[in-house]
């Protein structure tokens, strides 16, 4: 761990600006982010159900796929909204795969063969000390207890009639009625998982550094089934956007909205992207879903809603709608007297 990530951790503050941006404690919003993914784990379902899922002629067929389908967080820290998709649907893979195995596209044996993955999952968090100390723990613990799960499930489900509410509180009692240890991350453990992703042809790729400086990662030409070629024949890098963009807790600094709001138009889905769906009649499956999760207003540090939705609706043409985070048998959710909102984020172009 870097000196100064570690000093930061020592002092009082949760935040640094420029070395440390409190990625090391987990947030309120985050779990009303995590707690209203329920159609995005919906999505993934279909797109793993079909037994034929991994082939190339099953991609090639199904133009809404236009794999890899690529899902954001940004800001992650100890990603808990990620975490809590991941381990729905490592649960729902590890059942189906019982009944379904994966079917590989290639009978090759070599290591090098990578099959283009279906999912890719990126997370970006200003410091890489958080992504190896958290981030990347918390998604293979997610993995262990989907295990756990799933060997005590005989059919994969996918939460119809439920709501996200009665589905966490389910997962909740689920994860009581398990034994409380410690999990030694081992070598035999991250194996298991590297392996289960490769399987099922999921790819996580993590991005640390500024904002000011974020780049989505190209897809390489493995990644896909088809891929493009230069006039000279070498295939080439496609800049893909993402199906899903989500973020919690990131409006606190109103000098780095600009930069988070870049960030959004950089990896929404282009209207490139939306025009070729809309000639294949699948126009809905391509546009981006961007959710952000903040506290209406960061008391001390000037960030919060309202200069948010102010550059996104006033300076880049886009809209923001809240989603409702109320209950009705709870009052709406509160940090310290501040309201907590969930926003959906949509850019015209």
């Amino acid at each position: 761990m870097g000196q100064k990530t570690l000093d930061s951790l020592q002092s009082s503050s949760d935040l640094i600006p420029g070395v440390y941006e409190g990625g090391f404690k987990t947030w309120e919003c985050s779990l009303d982010l995590a707690t209203h993914l329920g159609p995005i784990f919906e999505k993934l379902a279909d797109l793993f159900s079909d037994p034929t899922r991994l082939t190339v002629d099953h991609i090639e067929n199904r133009p809404d796929l236009d794999a890899p389908y690529r899902i954001l967080e940004i800001g992650c820290g100890t990603a808990v909204p990620t975490v809590s998709l991941c381990f729905k649907l490592f649960a729902y893979l590890l059942t189906l795969n019982r009944s379904h195995p994966p079917v590989s596209a290639s009978n090759g044996d070599s290591q090098d063969e990578l099959e283009p993955p279906i999912l890719e999952i990126i997370l970006q968090d200003f410091n890489s000390d958080v992504l190896r100390l958290l981030t990347f723990p918390n998604i293979l613990l997610a993995f262990y207890r989907a295990t756990l799960i799933a060997g005590k499930s005989k059919q994969p489900e996918v939460p119809q009639e439920a709501s996200d509410a009665e589905s966490t509180s389910e997962e909740g009692r689920a994860r009581e009625e398990m034994i409380e240890e410690d999990l030694e991350i081992t070598d035999e453990l991250k194996t298991e998982f590297g392996l289960f992703l490769r399987e099922n042809r999921i790819r996580l790729t993590f991005v640390y550094g500024p904002w000011s400086t974020f780049e989505l990662p190209a897809i390489s030409p493995s990644q896909t089934s088809n891929p493009p070629r230069t006039e000279s024949g070498r295939e080439k890098e496609i800049r893909k956007g993402c199906e899903v963009i989500m973020s919690s807790e990131t409006l606190y600094s109103t000098d780095s909205l600009p930069d988070l709001i870049n960030v959004l138009l950089s990896s929404k889905i282009t209207s490139k992207s939306r025009l070729r769906a809309q000639q294949e009649a699948d126009a809905a499956a391509v546009e981006s879903t961007i959710l952000i999760a903040s506290k209406a207003v960061y008391f001390g540090v000037g960030g919060g809603t309202h200069s948010f939705i102010d550059l996104v609706e006033n300076r880049h043409n886009g809209s923001v709608s809240f989603i409702d985070l109320h209950h009705p048998d709870h009052p709406p959710p509160l940090s310290n007297g501040v309201s907590r909102v969930l926003m959906d984020v949509k850019f015209s172009a």
